[in-house]
């Protein structure tokens, strides 16, 4: 699935926007890309890495430039305070001068929804807000823990 956002700087937030023209979106996120969402990131000049590209493990491959993008590729971790459904998905930021394209295979409750941004409405911005939320989420959910592994000791 392909959603893109773009700024709307009346109200400094990011709106869905519809996906007919990319270059105007600050944010595009791709959920399990199909051939035809891979295409149009493709058509401005974007690479988007396969699921399999996004699992090697090799530091040098999760960290790299290609053409005028960089690519990060981080594990995010999802519900730590219950072992029966923790898991950990691997999502790549996709930074170019005027978007950031996150590609991922697992649903994410923080990408899910549009991050909240404070200040400027920009590919920087939101680049930073989703990192921000995705911490704020694990120390939650680590709090949550800290918290169960307490009461449990008593």
């Amino acid at each position: 699935m392909l959603k893109t956002y773009s700024a709307d700087p009346k109200v400094q937030s990011l709106i869905e926007t519809d996906r007919a023209d990319l270059r105007f979106a600050v944010w595009i996120d791709l959920f399990a890309p199909q051939p035809d969402e891979i295409e149009a990131v493709a058509g401005l000049g974007i690479t988007v890495p396969s699921h399999a590209d996004l699992r090697l493990i090799e530091f040098s491959r999760r960290i790299y430039r290609q053409g005028y993008a960089d690519h990060i590729t981080v594990a995010l971790h999802q519900d730590i305070e219950d072992p029966a459904t923790a898991s950990m998905s691997l999502v790549c930021f996709i930074l170019t001068s005027q978007a950031v394209v996150t590609v991922r295979c697992n649903q994410s409750a923080v990408i899910d929804g549009p991050p909240t941004l404070l200040g400027e409405v920009d590919d920087k911005h939101v680049f930073l807000s989703l990192l921000e939320a995705f911490v704020g989420s694990l120390a939650d959910q680590l709090e949550g823990l800290g918290q169960k592994m307490r009461v449990e000791a008593h």
